[in-house]
């Protein structure tokens, strides 16, 4: 009983987090967040299998 709670509490509160992130106010920082991200992590792969080769 105390995971399932647990777990809504954090469905509820994820919820809340994505709604937020992804409204009008926030969503071009949230773009620009992901995108960085991505690039990061694209970058960091190929520069791995650069070395690998």
């Amino acid at each position: 009983m105390n995971i399932a709670r647990g777990l809504n509490v954090f469905l509820h509160r994820a919820g809340t987090i994505k709604d937020t992130l992804f409204s009008k106010k926030y969503l071009f920082y949230t773009n620009v967040g992901i995108s960085i991200s991505l690039s990061a992590v694209g970058d960091t792969l190929e520069q791995h299998y650069e070395i690998l080769k």
